[in-house]
């Protein structure tokens, strides 16, 4: 906005003063001077070359972003929208998976939160059940312009159609699908930061539950703690691996049964499984941590609030849904983009561990690419 200055504002005009900054701003956007993509100045850059209010910019940059001629991004700045693809014409998909407690898991739900922060205003959302195929037809329609796969996995033949159709979609998954656009953690990372920290803790029977066998997430984190034990010469054992569904009763199914079997610790894939498996334990006067350690997975919002507090690891599950929101509005407006997207988790040790609560250290790398 270098070719703005003080003169451009009337004061004694009786148009509001935001009103003619979004005049001005819409005026550079549709004589050329900005185009799609370019970056604008800052808020406080705008101040100084127009000579008024931070809220008084600050204004008009949210009306020009709600009514699509602007795109903002967090630490990133503002930029000029592509209005070839108007927001308000925009439908995305959310295609989200079922299994027993799976759609109303606190990861999902923060997932959702995400979501809706990153389209609030520039898109409409309409959720699928996974097991039904009307959002395929609804992309060959044209009623929906983009999908995202709030799914485990994604079948190669459904993403076959959506691409022959010209559909856009995202996975929020660890996808195996050739091309792709996807964001998740490191999900292996995860499994071998949770090993590490309770070999650590001078454990060597760690037992392991986790959510359905076929998930690519249950086998990543499966893989990473299977690894880490090797490594440090501890054989993993089938024995002491048991999995089930994203739900505190496979937690207080399995957690039992491997405390019979002498494991001095439970690396639970997520928390709601940890919370199954502390409350069945402690119902058996078994104590956490002093007989065996516990650790979750997702921070969930209860994580703090068990007794103990459960150690368990941060993985962003908002930062992950808003991400992948952002992404797939990028593929819309033909930006190039990154093909995956990998969130960096991180540990966070509290009470159930019995290590110093407090401490945090990463779980994976922030990467992205290919």
């Amino acid at each position: 906005m270098d070719t703005f200055g003080a003169s451009c504002i009337n004061r004694r005009d009786a148009k509001p003063l935001y009103l003619q900054v979004k005049d001005l701003v819409r005026e550079q956007i549709s004589t050329g001077r900005y185009k799609p993509g370019d970056l604008l100045a800052s808020e406080r850059q705008l101040c100084g070359l127009l000579g008024i209010s931070h809220i008084t910019v600050r204004q008009a940059l949210v009306d020009l972003t709600r009514e699509g001629f602007l795109l903002r991004s967090q630490g990133k700045g503002t930029y000029v929208a592509d209005r070839t693809v108007a927001p308000e014409a925009i439908t995305i998909g959310l295609v989200i998976t079922e299994w027993e407690g799976g759609s109303y898991s606190p990861f999902m739900m923060e997932l959702l939160t995400g979501i809706q922060s990153a389209t609030r205003e520039r898109a409409t959302l309409s959720v699928y059940s996974e097991r039904e195929a009307r959002y395929v037809a609804d992309v060959t329609a044209g009623r929906l312009q983009g999908v995202i796969f709030l799914v485990p996995h994604i079948d190669h033949r459904v993403a076959q159609t959506l691409t022959k159709q010209g559909g856009a979609f995202m996975v929020i998954s660890d996808s195996d699908v050739p091309d792709v656009y996807s964001v998740d953690n490191d999900n292996e990372g995860i499994g071998e930061t949770i090993a590490t920290h309770l070999l650590d803790a001078g454990h060597r029977s760690i037992g392991f539950i986790g959510g359905p066998r076929q998930f690519k997430v249950t086998e990543r984190r499966l893989n990473g703690y299977r690894k880490t034990l090797a490594a440090a010469g501890v054989t993993p054992s089938e024995s002491l691996e048991r999995f089930g569904n994203y739900d505190a009763d496979t937690g207080s199914r399995h957690a039992p049964e491997l405390a019979a079997q002498g494991v001095t610790a439970l690396f639970c894939a997520d928390d709601t499984i940890a919370l199954g498996a502390m409350k069945a334990l402690q119902s058996q006067r078994v104590k956490i941590p002093e007989k065996i350690a516990v650790v979750g997975c997702n921070d969930s919002a209860f994580a703090r609030h068990t007794w103990p507090p459960l150690t368990t690891v941060n993985t962003f599950a908002e930062i992950i849904g808003r991400t992948s929101a952002e992404i797939l509005m990028r593929v819309l407006r033909k930006e190039t983009v990154p093909r995956r997207t990998i969130v960096t988790a991180s540990l966070i040790v509290r009470e159930s561990s019995g290590r110093a609560a407090g401490k945090r250290k990463h779980a994976c790398k922030t990467r992205t690419g290919g």
